[in-house]
């Protein structure tokens, strides 16, 4: 029998459902749960039951129930199911073997996985807290959670489930996994935010993600919840690891040795896995038998790019990061190699994950060697992933399970296209084309979709260059109209404005430190068209030069543009002569 009540109340015989459907029969089979191997009077279940109202023959209405239950869980079985309820002196007891019950199948592996994180094995603690918390199916006891007897076991388990949780988030923060588990702190710390604990964890994530303010901003998040909430301080840990993170204290850093192991090169996970959700969910299934040392072979099979090394690659991905042992051996691998992986996979004793690629290309010697494996496999914590083009290999390899893969759908293919698309152009994303284009091959669909993206791309380049085409040529009509109109507006006020008496000839008025006056002002005329189309080409224009020999004026069209530099210049000819307006235009002083 199997009994579960890390979720809804459950009961299974052989894989069979025999859960009661009363709610008298599943509070019964409940509160004997909570107390395996323990006798309960008669008194104590009626108590437990009903509470201060009792039916009004409670004894009887006792023993009818237990019948019934009884009668539940031996229907259909005959493995002696009905011998798991005895009666004892003025009660009843629940005979359970240990694995019988989930909840205690969960308190073994985490006391495993303390242990083992402990003895400085990390990887091996997190394999295993994962194994301790895919038991969990949601609230203890479900809908009767809340019944009086139920309460302070269900908060009981609910407490162990967050320190596995912590543990396992320990043991990935050993690790060097700090990215992957910021998200579930968040998300634990909404549920749970007087866990200091899970505070410290968060604090040091987001530091070893290069993230030191946000580790210090989570620090004043749970110090204000706890003064505000509680009237308390943050304790000593927490303080503690504040001061280190303000010192950047190198023990902070990843643990030596614990940096992340590489996939093998033939396991390309750096794609998105689009469309799998199902099949990689049974290759997890298929694991946590092997894990348990049932191993086994599954084929994973279909055409080429249809995405069964990527397959793979996701599932090897997975339990690398938690700390798993990886194998790759490819169909175009020596003989040599393949005999070593394949001898060597026969005596491991940790969880490994083989996967053999291409096996079509494999020799007929290497087909019997692995056939060979798979006999050993029910004994070992092995699983084999064999990737095949041909479906019939199955009838020669005779595995545990065929994985089949399928074109991908609409949704699929446009899944990949958005990975090229620009944000908000789903509307523009040809989805039907693209699906024709590659018949819902993973591979062609990246292909047709990086062909479009690129399409796409030069379609909106041409645009823009043309519309900088034509606007360009508008700029340049408009230079030329603004800086002949600038021209023309001084020549007439030249012509309208006498010279000023005694200024024809005038020497290059040096004043050393002293600055430059309104009255000097004609000395610099002569660059006013220069002047006029600097002032229009500059927005435009990223560099411009001003080309001219020593002493005919290359820096005053500069200053011109910034007036609060003229404090700041003086020319530094001693000679420069300027005859009239029209010859100063060659020969103005800079």
């Amino acid at each position: 029998m199997d009994f579960r009540i890390l979720g809804p109340l459950q009961a299974l015989d052989d894989g069979r459902v025999v859960t009661p459907r009363g709610d008298k029969q599943r509070a019964l089979l409940a509160l004997l749960l909570l107390h395996p191997n323990e006798p309960l009077s008669t008194d104590r279940l009626i108590d437990m039951l009903w509470g201060g109202r009792p039916p009004t023959t409670p004894e009887k209405t006792v023993q009818v129930h237990v019948s019934r239950l009884r009668r539940t869980l031996a229907a259909g079985s005959g493995n002696g199911s009905n011998g798991l309820i005895v009666t004892r002196d003025h009660g009843y007891e629940l005979r359970l073997e240990p694995n019988d019950l989930d909840a205690h199948r969960f308190e073994v592996l985490v006391t495993e996985a303390r242990q083992e994180l402990a003895e400085g094995h990390p990887e091996r603690a997190a394999s295993t807290l994962e194994r301790a918390l895919s038991l969990w199916r949601g609230h203890p006891l479900g809908d009767l959670a809340y019944a009086p007897f139920a309460e302070r076991e269900v908060a009981r388990l609910d407490d162990l489930r967050v320190a596995a949780q912590e543990a396992q988030i320990e043991a990935m923060l050993e690790l060097g996994q700090h990215d992957r588990v910021v998200a579930e702190l968040e998300a634990l710390i909404r549920e749970h935010p007087y866990r200091e604990r899970l505070h410290a964890q968060l604090m040091l994530a987001l530091y070893r993600c290069d993230r030191q303010a946000d580790a210090l901003q989570a620090y004043h998040d749970a110090r204000h919840m706890l003064v505000d909430q509680l009237g308390i301080e943050p304790g000593e840990r927490l303080r503690e690891l504040q001061r280190a993170i303000l010192a950047q204290d190198p023990d902070l850093a990843v643990p030596v040795g614990r940096d992340r192991a590489e996939l093998p090169p033939g396991l390309d996970a750096s794609t998105v896995l689009v469309g799998r959700t199902a099949e990689l969910d049974g290759l997890r299934a298929q694991w946590r038998r092997a894990e348990r040392g049932a191993g086994g072979l599954v084929l994973v099979a279909g055409p080429d790019g249809i995405g069964k090394t990527r397959l793979a690659a996701e599932l090897a991905r997975e339990l690398e990061s938690g700390g798993h042992q990886v194998l790759y051996l490819s169909g175009a691998d020596g003989a040599s190699e393949t005999q070593a992986v394949l001898a060597g996979t026969r005596g491991v004793r940790r969880p490994t994950l083989l996967v053999v690629d291409d096996l079509d290309s494999a020799e007929h010697g290497r087909l019997n060697a692995l056939r060979a494996l798979e006999a050993g496999l029910p004994g070992l914590p092995v699983l084999v992933l064999a990737a095949s083009r041909d479906r019939e290999l199955a009838a020669r390899l005779e595995p545990d399970a065929t994985v089949e893969l399928a074109p991908l759908d609409a949704d699929g293919v446009l899944a990949i296209a958005r990975l090229y698309a620009r944000e908000r152009e789903d509307a523009a994303i040809p989805v039907r084309q693209l699906v024709a284009e590659s018949g819902g091959i993973p591979l062609r669909a990246h292909r047709a979709a990086a062909r479009w993206a690129r399409a796409q791309a030069a379609r909106r380049l041409g645009v823009v260059a043309e519309r900088a085409a034509l606007e360009r040529t508008d700029l340049r009509l408009a230079e030329d109209d603004l800086a002949g109109t600038v021209a023309e507006l001084q020549a007439v006020q030249e012509r309208t404005g006498p010279a000023p008496a005694g200024r024809g000839d005038l020497v290059c008025p040096f004043k050393g430190l002293a600055m430059f006056d309104v009255d000097d002002a004609g000395i610099f005329f002569g660059r006013e068209r220069l002047v006029a189309e600097m002032v229009v080409r500059l927005p435009g224009t990223p560099l411009m030069g001003i080309v001219g020999p020593s002493g005919s004026g290359r820096s005053r069209p500069i200053r011109t543009r910034r007036p609060r530099a003229r404090s700041r210049a003086s020319p530094t000819s001693t000679s420069t002569t300027r005859r009239s307006s029209s010859v100063a235009s060659d020969s103005s002083p800079t």
